[in-house]
């Protein structure tokens, strides 16, 4: 008896043993699946584990692709702080040639040193082409790594068939990454289409545009800015045209453009927040509640052009030229002028910062 014991005990242990040998087999292949042979560009290997396990391989384990791979860089866009100043700067062709490494490190060394952390790009033909999609990639991440910008926005005007489909493009490969851009659409509704006796006031093509990059901004997690000129002069139905503006974009670049007269002057009409300028904010104003918008942010466009502010800016400093900082006591200047808008123009609007016309004037104003 004490014999057959024995052996149904020693039965039991051998039971229990592969038991927990199989269930520690079972858990090992939940943590990883090793890879025994090279990938090649044509070959897929799928590895399944759990999702709440990282998938691990040996560091010496061998890749290969054909030449034409690109890698694209994964790293996720920092969403610069809500409380951020926006501190802008355009760049035109003219002073920065993207793809040229002398001519981007020239530009945005300066931008830097000025105070930027927003480049305005002019280079909406960049996205034409993959080859010249990926030089502005590789320029947007320069910018945003090595120089400290935040925000890249590029120019769309929807005038060339080769502009929506290179926006579909680059956001197929590069949203989401570091080198995710911004549209900024200069299409406004008194685009002059006809002639000067009979003339036509594109709405029709202001809509197209904003009703298709909106929401291709907004699935890619990007924005649409709105650069809003002389608003309410010329459109042919202002408040539609900024009910489009507010329903369809993220932001919207306002133009403080006045003389050095005006901008200097102590009446309650002009100064450094021109009164022109409320009546660009009240619309907004109204539209914001018809689209359940809390507000829209706004960004100062001053214009450094020798008819408008240059001699306030332009460096070294005479009795004329004054020498000041783009984003310094001047703006804090506009931010408290701005302060003194409308009730609902303060409560459906926020002034988030302020961008300079443009680089060529920018750079003769502070070389």
């Amino acid at each position: 008896m004490k014999k057959l014991q024995k052996i149904l005990l020693l039965l039991t242990i051998m039971c229990m043993s592969t038991i927990l040998s199989f269930g520690q087999t079972t858990r090992d292949s939940l943590v990883y699946t090793p890879i025994t042979k090279a990938i090649t560009h044509d070959t897929i290997v799928k590895v399944a584990h759990d999702t709440t396990y990282v998938v691990r391989h040996d560091s010496s384990y061998k890749s290969t692709h054909d030449t034409s791979y690109v890698k694209v860089d994964t790293i996720k866009v920092i969403v610069p702080p809500s409380n951020v100043v926006l501190k802008g700067i355009y760049g035109h062709p003219d002073q920065v040639t993207i793809g040229n490494s002398t001519s981007e490190n020239k530009f945005l060394t300066w931008a830097k040193r000025e105070g930027a952390n927003m480049i305005n790009m002019y280079a909406r033909a960049f996205l034409y082409t993959s080859s010249n999609r990926d030089l502005m990639a590789a320029f947007v991440k320069k910018a945003k790594e090595q120089y400290g910008m935040l925000i890249i926005t590029v120019d769309v005007r929807m005038t060339d068939s080769r502009e929506y489909p290179g926006w579909q493009a680059y956001f197929a490969k590069y949203a989401n990454t570091i080198s995710s851009i911004e549209a900024l659409t200069e299409f406004e509704p008194y685009t002059n289409v006809g002639t000067s006796s009979n003339p036509i006031y594109d709405y029709p093509g202001f809509f197209n545009l904003v009703s298709k990059m909106g929401p291709l901004c907004k699935q890619n997690n990007s924005k649409l800015n709105y650069y809003e000129g002389w608003v309410g002069n010329n459109y042919s139905n202002p408040q539609a045209a900024v009910d489009s503006m507010v329903k369809y974009c993220d932001r919207i670049f306002v133009s403080n453009y006045i003389s050095v007269s005006d901008y200097n002057s102590t009446s309650s009409s002009l100064g450094a927040w021109d009164a022109r300028m409320d009546k660009r904010l009240n619309p907004i104003a109204v539209s914001c509640p018809k689209f359940g918008k809390p507000y829209m942010e706004i960004v100062e466009i001053v214009s450094l052009e020798p008819n408008f502010l240059f001699s306030i800016y332009a460096c070294p400093a005479t009795s004329t030229n004054k020498c000041n900082a783009f984003f310094g006591p001047l703006y804090d200047k506009a931010v408290t002028a701005y302060k003194l808008s409308t009730v609902d123009a303060l409560k459906y609007t926020r002034l988030i910062g302020r961008t300079m016309f443009y680089s060529k004037y920018a750079q003769q104003a502070h070389p």
